[in-house]
């Protein structure tokens, strides 16, 4: 139930309870009327409300003394009260005041009048509650730097832990240098003052806690210049203008709040005992300060408490039990029967021979020690654990009974008398099984995933890393939580991920891209990495696919497709060699011949100049065509990468065919062949293309005088001519 809205209502008057009742409960009110003043004692003792309106006119025992006694007991002298009276004389009022109420309505009564004052003690009620509240944390916090300060060299050596601490506090925690600057703040000091961060870089800059007039004028500078001189101090609230000390220093462009703020201050020595650091936390008080003036701007104050409380129990949607101080169920709500799947007889076959300060499965889970300290009249809660109800029952003789195993957190609260005697043990359950168990099979897929699967905090590096990182990588966890990513990035791919990185932290989403990582025996691993950023969580999740052995199967395979392609093409050069003879010979012979001619005519004393140039020329152009033939036969031998150029069709047919030459002439094959009328361009590998067309017409060719088709072949080629001299 929640207790800022849980109220009591006290009258003997039937009809006032009904309107009372309906007008609370339209507004969202919990409702507990009592009938009697004996019965709004015993309901408030044993569940405190956060309200209680009480009729003056009560029999037996009358609304003064009802509120007088629970003003005496511990745990309702808080509980704010608000008298019904038709009296409406001084006298009365000042009693009830003196009483410790905190408001008097008088009848006959208004639903106006109901509505806005209990909604105002309400709202009192729930800031005194935050202001104690305030109080604990700064007790707390004041015990955490204490820590902190005995354990400095400690703090340095993890002072990204500390950073994490800063961050993650709900305190606005401000380092100060020993001259006063400003050394670093966290984002709730940023949060509580308004500002943003390339704000606070513009106010670190100038700022200086050593000459701020204000803290000068509230008189607060003598305790600070004690914190920067090695002692703790802790300044007692004041409300500051931070706009103020902005104009102070040239800053007029900001605008930060004024709050009411209450600040501890501790410094942290170096091992030679100098001020090395001031820490400052700032509590901000602001709401609490506001609270206190509608308190105080309100007609009375008081705390009251009442309730039903059996008949809360049985409309709790949580399983509650009501135990003895020796231990022994004595009541139970039909939620709890709902809980662990039993009847009511079988429940009651429970509460008759269990005790809980017996109970083998609690001994077993390790809780007894906690679940004694309830009983000796503290209010625990215990950790969460899995509960086999079925191994109870066998162990307490009800082996017929089949009830649930569940995973539990129990809280146990002590209910106490008047006097302050132990009266019952009130054990409400939280079930936590389909949570624990999507949890745990979400921690199973992750920890059986084979990819590297983690969370980072755009700030302060990796949050989480699932056991992949481990097998691939070869770091533990406690190598890798708090790093970046980008620390364990193969050096040549360090900017390229700092750039993923920039787009991730605007709050976008990247997918399949590959960042080579270094493992830890300094190994490259080649990682496939998609991920996705929660910018309003400061998070991003990445899930990264290892693909080095890929990348490898994928080198290995292309090396292979390359030597096949070279032993086609050995292959072919075998089935050519006749048509590479002939080729040769015929630039040969006539290289042969026409140097003969030439040698002749410059033999004989009258020789044509005309003649022996165009003899000369037929030597040059044969030797050329020699050359291609040689340089045609080597690209095609030696072995390709695949790398693809842009090509000219029509050339490459001509080479081609320049290579089959002397095979059609072999072959006794007319080729006719027709150009395209422009330049057609492709890209691709020109060998491997040469290399088609060769096996191509030699197909055709073979097909043909296999078939007896004749020794014609044609094609979408031509040439102007295929002959050679």
């Amino acid at each position: 139930m929640d207790h800022n809205h849980d109220i009591v209502v006290v009258a003997d008057e039937i009809s006032d309870l009904r309107l009372l009742t309906t007008m609370l409960e339209k507004e969202g009110y919990k409702v507990r009327p009592a009938e009697t003043s004996q019965l709004a004692i015993d309901v408030a003792l044993v569940h405190p409300p956060g309200l209680i309106l009480l009729d003056v006119r009560m029999p037996g025992m009358d609304g003064f003394e009802v509120c007088h006694r629970l003003k005496q007991e511990e745990s309702t002298k808080d509980v704010p009260i608000i008298f019904l009276s038709s009296i409406s004389d001084n006298e009365a009022r000042a009693k009830g005041f003196s009483e410790g109420a905190v408001d008097f309505i008088t009848k006959p009564l208004l639903e106006v009048e109901v509505l806005a004052r209990v909604k105002t003690h309400m709202r009192l009620h729930m800031m005194q509650h935050l202001e104690q509240l305030v109080e604990e944390r700064t007790i707390e916090l004041k015990t955490e730097v204490d820590r902190r300060t005995r354990t400095t060299i400690e703090l340095r050596k993890s002072e990204q832990q500390f950073r994490s601490l800063m961050e993650q506090s709900p305190l606005g925690i401000i380092i100060y240098t020993p001259d006063g600057r400003i050394d670093e703040v966290n984002s709730a000091w940023m949060r509580s003052w308004g500002i943003d961060k390339s704000q606070t870089a513009q106010f670190k800059a100038s700022f200086n806690i050593l000459t701020d007039p204000q803290l000068e004028k509230l008189g607060l500078m003598p305790l600070v210049q004690k914190a920067f001189a090695g002692e703790s101090v802790v300044l007692p609230p004041f409300e500051y203008s931070g706009k103020r000390t902005t104009e102070g220093l040239g800053l007029e462009d900001m605008e930060p709040k004024t709050i009411w703020i209450q600040c501890h201050m501790y410094s942290i020595k170096d091992e030679h005992g100098a001020v090395a650091y001031v820490i400052i936390i700032n509590m901000d008080i602001t709401e609490v300060k506001r609270a206190e003036q509608e308190f105080r701007a309100s007609e009375e104050r008081s705390w009251t408490s009442e309730a039903r409380f059996r008949g809360i129990m049985e409309q709790s949607p949580f399983a509650i039990e009501l135990l003895n101080t020796e231990g022994q169920i004595f009541h139970v709500n039909d939620a709890w029967r709902h809980f662990w799947g039993l009847s009511k007889k079988e429940a009651e076959d429970v509460m008759q021979h269990y005790n809980m300060l017996t109970d083998k499965e609690s001994e077993a889970r390790g809780v007894m020690p906690l679940i004694k300290k309830a009983f000796a009249g503290e209010r625990v809660t215990l950790p969460i654990i899995e509960y086999n109800a079925k191994n109870v029952a066998a162990n307490i003789d009800l082996d017929h009974l089949n009830p649930n195993t569940v995973w539990i957190q129990c809280h146990l609260a002590p209910m106490f008398d008047k006097d302050g005697k132990l009266q019952c043990i009130v054990n409400a359950y939280v079930d936590l099984t389909e949570r624990t168990k999507a949890q745990q099979e979400r921690d199973r897929i992750l920890k059986l995933s084979p990819d590297l699967v983690c969370i980072v905090d755009m700030d302060n590096g990796l949050r989480y890393t699932n056991p992949a990182w481990k097998h691939v990588l070869g770091y533990s966890e406690e190598e890798l939580l708090g790093k970046f990513i980008v620390d364990f990035v193969h050096p040549d791919d360090k900017a390229k991920a700092q750039e993923k990185r920039e787009v991730l932290v605007g709050g976008a989403a990247l997918y399949d891209f590959e960042i080579r990582c270094l493992a830890k025996d300094g190994t490259v691993r080649h990682i496939t990495w998609t991920c996705t950023s929660v910018p309003e969580e400061n998070l991003i999740f990445c899930d990264g696919r290892d693909v080095t052995v890929r990348k490898k199967m994928e080198l290995e395979a292309r090396e292979q497709r390359d030597a096949l392609a070279r032993m086609e093409r050995t292959t072919s050069m075998g089935q050519l060699t006749g048509s590479i003879t002939h080729e040769l010979n015929q630039p040969l012979t006539g290289i042969l011949s026409n140097a003969q001619a030439a040698e002749m005519m410059l033999g004989n004393d009258r020789w044509d100049r005309e003649e022996l140039l165009e003899t000369l020329a037929d030597i040059v152009a044969d030797t050329k065509r020699a050359g291609n033939v040689m340089r045609s036969l080597r690209d095609i031998y030696q072995e390709q990468k695949g790398e693809f150029t842009s090509i000219e069709v029509n050339l490459l047919i001509e080479e081609a065919l320049e290579l089959m030459h002397g095979e059609f002439v072999i072959q006794n094959i007319h080729l006719n062949v027709q150009n395209a009328p422009s330049e057609i361009m492709v890209d691709g590998n020109r060998v491997q293309l040469q290399q088609v067309l060769v096996n191509r017409s030699d197909e055709r060719y073979r097909g043909h005088v296999s078939s007896g088709t004749g020794r014609s072949l044609s094609g979408s080629w031509r040439r102007p001519s295929c002959r050679r001299r």
